[in-house]
């Protein structure tokens, strides 16, 4: 997971021309550290900047691709343990969902 730590302000999102990609910035907090405010944030850079792409790039930050396909793989299956593993996966999916739904 990508994290980023500035004594300013971050925004919810930029855009980066020299690699053309938009940086997400989502969870952010703001903490006081000896007198110095300190804001961290977790992001994710998307080429092209829709719904998709940032629930996505989101989602690759926990999963691979071939993890999520052996997480339905294995839920279509019915193998032992895979309800529970489906679950913590689709919660996550909806987080990253609620994320990019309040960007």
């Amino acid at each position: 997971m990508n994290t980023e730590t500035r004594k300013t302000t971050i925004p919810s999102l930029e855009y980066f021309p020299t690699t053309g990609k938009t940086r997400f910035y989502y969870n952010i907090t703001t903490v006081e550290i000896e007198g110095e405010t300190l804001n961290t944030a977790n992001f994710v850079e998307v080429d092209n900047p829709t719904r998709e792409n940032v629930i996505n790039a989101i989602i690759r930050t926990q999963y691979s691709a071939s993890t999520e396909l052996a997480i339905h793989r294995k839920q279509a299956a019915q193998e032992p343990g895979a309800e529970a593993e489906f679950l913590q996966y689709n919660n996550f999916v909806n987080q990253a969902k609620a994320i990019a739904d309040s960007l």
